[in-house]
């Protein structure tokens, strides 16, 4: 079955946004939600079977910002849906979500503000 989370609210602190990076379990879609300059940014965060962490916005070229559910290793685009490989996340293109830069630092998820305009 599809998994379609609730975005989780998040500020914008100095140019960034900042998540605990321990807080995401590995195969396991989540979804954020910041406010910006008037509107909503919505990017996901998904844990690969590696431990890494994939970030991109809830959107993607074709399709705008429709958005992202989850059915197993796969997203699905909300308007055409179209299946993502979510190993793939980050590469963008076609109906890939758009990629979103993020680094980790101290245990920490660090997304630049910029990336979310």
């Amino acid at each position: 079955g599809s998994y379609d989370p609730q975005p989780q609210a998040v500020t914008i602190a100095g140019d960034a946004v900042t998540l605990d990076a321990a807080a995401f379990e590995t195969g396991k879609l989540y979804k954020f939600s910041a406010q910006m300059e008037g509107s909503e940014a919505r990017f996901l965060v998904f844990r690969q079977q590696d431990g890494s962490l994939s970030t991109v916005l809830d959107a993607c070229q074709i399709c705008g910002s429709k958005g992202y559910m989850q059915d197993g290793d796969y997203l699905i685009c909300k308007n055409c849906n179209a299946p993502i490989y979510v190993p793939t996340l980050g590469l963008g293109g076609g109906c890939d979500p758009i990629p979103l830069p993020s680094q980790l630092a101290e245990g920490k998820l660090v997304i630049p503000a910029a990336g979310l305009r």
